[in-house]
């Protein structure tokens, strides 16, 4: 993986979906942080590796319909051109994905 280096396509496919989704969700956690503080380069690298990690993520086939569906709306606005420019779009897709996979985790 280009973005993650030490992590492999199989082990991150061995994850439950909703800690991947877990995963992107902190990557773009900190986008939104950096971007709050007034941005920099980082918040490119935090967006393109949550655009990898979702990547993986939809291609799993073990999503549940309810939220595939969801997910798919995620995916399209994050492959947006204007996807990162502000926090607030950026914020919009954590609280999405929070409210998806925290109830997994804690349940």
């Amino acid at each position: 993986m280009k973005y993650h280096p030490n992590l492999q396509p199989a082990r991150l496919r061995a994850m439950p979906w909703y800690r991947q989704l877990a995963m992107v969700d902190s990557e773009l956690s900190r986008a939104c942080n950096l971007l709050k503080q007034g941005g920099g380069a980082e918040v490119s690298g935090c967006l393109m590796r949550a655009r990898e990690l979702m990547g993986v993520l939809e291609s799993q086939p073990v999503i549940p319909e309810e939220h595939g569906i969801r997910l798919l709306e995620v995916t399209r606005s994050m492959a947006h051109p204007e996807f990162g420019r502000d926090s607030g779009g950026i914020h919009g897709i954590h609280e999405t994905l929070s409210s998806i996979y925290m109830p997994l985790i804690a349940g």
